[in-house]
């Protein structure tokens, strides 16, 4: 049988990884057109 309590938490932290992962790339896609616009500005 499975342990209720630490699919709970793996789901938990699966969840909170996600929103990590979505910081890093939202945070790398600021940071990369930050560098792209200057150079198309030229």
């Amino acid at each position: 049988m499975i342990d209720v309590k630490f699919l709970f938490h793996s789901q938990q932290f699966a969840i909170i990884l996600d929103r990590k992962f979505e910081e890093l790339v939202k945070s790398f896609k600021n940071h990369r057109s930050g560098i792209v616009q200057p150079l198309l500005k030229d």
